[in-house]
């Protein structure tokens, strides 16, 4: 599902900036988007909150989440460096991919900051080598 999002954003189709979470819901549902979910709240899309999954693999929260930024960075204190070679994969309930990434050296991790945020059902850390990752919902 979080492909298919993605999808309409790259082709254009996408509602202008500017709109309420609500009309976003309602453009994603008129693309056939949401109709496998029974109800979306989007009560962290108005709140918002950080997500700390650490640095556990199959680590995972249940439940609709509008993602707005993932952080994956080394951290000194708990010794969890981001080395070369060193992955990251995050995938929705559905084993869907999300994002992912291979580190090319040491402290090469990951910030994506999303403009449109993307809303998946469920989020399981499956594969985190090194470092600690924050999801930004």
């Amino acid at each position: 599902m979080a492909l298919d999002f993605m999808a309409i954003i790259s082709l254009g189709t996408y509602p202008a900036v500017g709109i309420t979470a609500a009309e976003r819901a309602y453009s994603a549902a008129s693309y056939g988007l949401l109709t496998s979910i029974a109800s979306v709240s989007f009560v962290n899309v108005l709140t918002g909150s950080v997500l700390f999954l650490g640095s556990v693999i199959n680590a995972s929260v249940a439940g609709i989440f509008s993602i707005k930024a993932i952080l994956w960075e080394g951290d000194e204190t708990s010794g969890r460096d981001i080395a070369s070679n060193d992955s990251l994969l995050i995938v929705d309930s559905n084993g869907m991919r999300i994002t992912g990434k291979q580190a090319k050296g040491t402290g090469d991790g990951l910030e994506l900051f999303l403009e449109y945020p993307i809303i998946v059902n469920g989020i399981t850390v499956s594969i985190i080598d090194g470092g600690v990752l924050y999801i930004y919902v």
